[in-house]
């Protein structure tokens, strides 16, 4: 990976980290955790387009930088975790659970897109 590579990375995660802060911050509350499950999936989504597209090194280019920080391991982590705290562990494996699916149809859904680009 040269510099420039590494630049570009960096100021894809930026964008990526601000659409993510502004879209979370858009909602409040419960559907705020709504909300990252939606950028989660999204951002699973854009990858996995990149990789069916067989976009070479501007997939991991985009996997690393907009769509890694687009999606976020904290934070949802932190939801489960205040879920589980404030209302039990049913409606936090419920919020788990949707994180895992959507990454999973998120991603297996841009592999099959990419592949029909």
């Amino acid at each position: 990976m040269t510099g420039s590579d590494i630049a570009i990375v960096a100021a894809l995660g930026a964008v990526g980290a601000l659409l993510r802060w502004g879209l979370t911050a858009w909602v409040t509350n419960y559907p705020r955790a709504l909300m990252v499950v939606a950028v989660n999936t999204a951002g699973s989504f854009g990858a996995g387009i990149g990789i069916g597209a067989d976009w070479g090194l501007w997939a991991s280019l985009l996997a690393a930088g907009l769509w890694g920080s687009l999606t976020t391991l904290s934070t949802l982590a932190v939801d489960v975790v205040e879920r589980a705290v404030g209302a039990g562990w049913q409606p936090a494996a419920l919020l788990l659970s949707l994180h895992v699916i959507g990454g999973g149809v998120g991603v297996l859904g841009g592999v099959w897109l990419g592949g029909q680009l």
